[in-house]
């Protein structure tokens, strides 16, 4: 019996804040996912703030640290994350390595 071989369709990207304290797309092009890793540069000046819209209630994500957000944190009226609609700020010149699982 022959196995079968899963691909898990990994990418990842790296982008890096063009303006300090604007609101910037996590992503310049839509890309669905079910989960992502965001990864803070750890040379980063400061925090980046992380979310859907401009909302005071951000949480700060330090420079050094990793972040997961499974399907478990998809809205219910939503099957997937489009990372071209997570907003970040941060400082200029500050970096984010995104890694996602391409929705097949």
């Amino acid at each position: 019996m022959a196995r079968r071989v899963h691909t898990l369709n990994f990418r990842s990207f790296t982008k890096t804040i063009s303006l300090s304290n604007t609101l910037e797309a996590l992503s310049s092009t839509q890309r669905l996912t079910t989960e992502f890793e965001l990864f803070c540069g750890a040379g980063n000046a400061a925090n980046i703030l992380i979310g859907e819209s401009d909302d005071a209630t951000w949480i700060p994500r330090t420079p050094g640290s990793k972040h997961v957000f499974g399907s478990e944190e998809i809205p219910a009226e939503s099957k997937h994350f489009d990372l071209n609609k997570i907003l970040i700020r941060g400082t200029s010149g500050d970096t984010v390595i995104v890694q996602y699982r391409e929705k097949a």
